[in-house]
């Protein structure tokens, strides 16, 4: 465009700009949409990316420097992301939040069209080189599933083609064989390391990208909490360090969010979106607290959006909802609480402390109904013979149900041992049944799905609770919740006691009780965070006439600092104004006599009549230029405000002045 011939003009030699991406790296980029599609599905919106990078070797029209390019890779960047926005949060072969994934690798995809139809005329080889990052961003985000087959020939295809893109560039002029040779040495050494690091800590990689997903797409599984909890190979709720909650007054433990009675081929339900909800008014839940307990007065504020649950100890005496806006209480089936209040806000509670929180049957422990119950005792038929089976050997001789509880959790913690991820097996369908079969190692869904069915098969009334396990502790006494504290556990009904807590998990899958460290970048964005949240209640509590004094002062405090600079520029530009008709202003009055009399020392004649372009025409070749220097730097001080140039000013009239007294020693100058 305009740019290029610009550059011509002025001499630039610009290197001949290829019109296409070569072949190689479209096989790359093939290659890396191609594996996402397999993973993710029929797109449209995939269909016409290929469309689009196979017609711009059918078009000589390219974007090149004008406006219109950010406009075409701000638009296919929205569109991307937007059309994305509405897919399902889980799949039962992806690994986090399907929707994270999708976007983040649309995106990646939006930008690869965008490359193949750029013009780079001044660095060629930006464009394939940008097509390759791209086009890997994609390829990695279709990794985010338990599929292997596909993606086992797909990378070592995808390499090769990036090493053969690479060996197809012309290094720059005058670079050899140097750049070429550093880009294919690096490439070779990170697909070594790439492919050695990912064989041997793939399951750490996954949980690195399991934080990341959940900690800035999901809404759902950010927090452990599903719309139907279902067990996969993957606990979608751990390893994010983003904060969900900060805790004030509360020792730690148990924080349920809801509670699940249904299970079925792995998945546990009534949905949370299907059940009866009705309005919670502030204290709606308050119930006298037991006797002999002094209960606890906590106050959580809730950090992170997702979905918008309520998080309670069993125990709790009373809520107030009083920040929160539309509360609303599934009553029949002791929970979840809700609110549509976007985060961040405030809430508080009132638990039982001691021993008669063990035993406290508050709001959210009330009797189950005959339906209900029969609802808590319910195994699938298809699995309910070998889960008795099961129960009666880990229970023999438990006679109570605190025994029966205490016998299932002491054999699945002695049969299993704790991981975050789980590999089923092909020939069982039901996972559950096939962790307690084959004695696998799993995480803590598999421990709470596990003990609630066996003890429902020992007519002990279980529920499947999500939540999160309170533990970090910060210096000023506060716990600290984080998306990596998401937990499962059961609750269970016992007989002349009431719904008690059951954890199966070994003590290796519990939140441990030293915190993981938290980067530094983060903490110091929670401190701002804080600070943020602090201001917000702060000028919440303010009364009207007080925001309305703080918010014309702060007008206020504008308007003089905008007044002070226009004065500033105001007083600059009076300085510099001529003192009168065809007179130079009185700051540089000293150098305007100084180059009239070097003007005249040189053979031109200055004459008030005539600019001093015109003079300057008649000074010697050999001081010409220093003079045209002068006056151009005169200019831009007088007329430009460029008050910078005042010191480039004087050294250019001090040089010609030099060069003035230097010809005078050989003979005096003429105007020829």
């Amino acid at each position: 465009g305009g740019k290029v011939m610009r550059l011509a003009e002025r001499g630039v030699t610009l290197p001949k700009a290829p019109s296409r991406i070569p072949l190689p790296a479209l096989g790359a980029a093939l290659v890396g949409l191609g594996a996402f599609g397999l993973v993710a599905g029929f797109k449209p919106l995939l269909i016409a990316f290929f469309l689009l990078i196979g017609g711009s070797y059918f078009s000589s029209f390219r974007l090149g420097d004008s406006t219109i390019r950010w406009w075409v890779r701000i638009g296919l960047l929205l569109l991307a992301v937007s059309l994305h926005l509405g897919d399902p949060q889980q799949q039962d072969s992806t690994i986090g939040a399907t929707r994270g994934r999708n976007v983040l690798a649309m995106a990646a995809a939006a930008e690869v069209v965008f490359q193949f139809w750029r013009f780079r005329p001044r660095d060629p080889h930006w464009g394939p080189l940008a097509v390759l990052f791209f086009s890997g961003c994609v390829l990695t985000a279709a990794t985010n599933t338990t599929y292997e087959s596909g993606l086992a020939y797909a990378a070592p295809l995808f390499f090769a083609l990036c090493l053969w893109t690479i060996l197809t560039l012309r290094p720059r002029q005058g670079s050899g064989g140097a750049r070429r040779g550093t880009m294919l040495a690096g490439t070779l050494l990170l697909a070594a390391l790439a492919t050695g690091v990912i064989g041997r800590k793939r399951g750490e990689i996954m949980d690195v990208g399991l934080s990341f997903m959940t900690g800035r797409w999901a809404e759902f599984q950010e927090l452990g909490q599903g719309e139907n909890p279902n067990l996969g190979p993957i606990f979608e709720g751990r390893g994010s360090p983003a904060r969900v909650l900060r805790v004030e007054g509360y020792d730690g433990g148990h924080l349920r969010g809801a509670t699940f009675y249904d299970y079925l081929n792995g998945a546990w339900r009534p949905a949370l979106s299907a059940r009866h909800y009705s309005p919670a008014g502030s204290n709606t839940l308050a119930v006298p607290a037991p006797r002999g307990s002094v209960p606890k007065d906590v106050r959580v504020t809730r950090l992170a959006a997702g979905y918008p649950l309520i998080y309670l100890p069993l125990a709790t005496v009373s809520l107030d909802l009083a920040d929160a806006e539309s509360p609303e209480y599934a009553r029949d089936e002791d929970g979840p609480v809700r609110a549509s209040e976007r985060p961040p806000y405030a809430y508080r509670f009132r638990a039982a402390t001691g021993i008669a929180a063990e035993t406290f049957q508050g709001p959210l422990a009330t009797k189950p109904k005959p339906d209900l119950r029969l609802r808590c005792l319910a195994l699938p038929p298809e699995i309910a013979p070998t889960v008795r089976r099961l129960a009666r050997e880990a229970a023999k001789g438990a006679k109570t149900d605190s025994e029966k509880i205490a016998a299932v959790i002491a054999r699945l913690q002695e049969e299993h041992q704790y991981s975050l991820s789980y590999r089923p097996s092909r020939e069982r369908s039901d996972p559950v049944l096939d962790f307690l079969v084959k004695k696998k190692d799993a995480h803590c869904e598999f421990f709470a799905s596990a003990s609630a069915l066996l003890l429902r098969g020992l007519d002990v009334p279980t529920r499947y609770v999500t939540g999160f396990y309170a533990h970090e502790q910060e210096a000023g006494g506060e716990l600290v919740v984080r998306g990596r504290d998401a937990h499962a556990w059961t609750e269970a009904y016992v007989r002349g006691v009431g719904w008690v807590t059951v954890e199966a998990t070994p003590p290796s899958g519990l939140p441990d009780e030293k915190p993981e460290s938290v980067e530094g970048w983060r903490r110091v964005y929670e401190r701002v965070q804080d600070a943020f949240l602090r201001l917000k209640e702060w000028l919440a509590d303010l009364p009207a006439d007080q925001l309305t004094q703080i918010a014309a002062a702060f007008l206020l405090a504008l308007a003089s600092v905008g007044g002070a600079r226009w004065w500033r520029d105001r007083k600059r530009l009076l300085r510099l104004a001529p003192a009168g008709p065809g007179l130079p202003p009185p700051a540089l009055r000293d150098l305007a006599a100084r180059f009239e009399k070097a003007l005249a020392r040189s053979g031109a004649v200055p004459a008030h009549a005539r600019p001093w372009s015109e003079s300057v025409a008649e000074a010697p070749e050999s001081l010409r230029p220093l003079a045209e220097e002068f006056v151009s730097r005169y200019d831009a001080v007088r007329f430009g405000g460029r008050d910078d140039e005042r010191r480039a000013l004087e050294a250019s009239l001090t040089r010609l002045e030099r060069a003035l007294a230097d010809a005078s020693r050989v003979g005096k100058p003429t105007s020829r």
